[in-house]
């Protein structure tokens, strides 16, 4: 999917997101994920509301 935006928007390099989330997902650590192909964009910000307030039970 990925592959295909960058295709389309033309400014970048076809595999440029691959080489992006590698540099990203190295070595960090979270403390809190959302679901985005789940759950809908306002569904993700009252999870993470939820869990900034601390009222997050999942």
């Amino acid at each position: 999917m990925c592959r295909e935006r960058n295709i389309q928007r033309g400014n970048r390099a076809e595999d440029q997101s691959e080489g992006q989330h590698k540099i990203m997902a190295e070595n960090i650590a979270y403390d809190f994920k959302v679901n985005t192909h789940l759950n809908k964009s306002e569904e993700c910000a009252d999870l993470i509301l939820q869990q900034l307030l601390g009222q997050h039970r999942g």
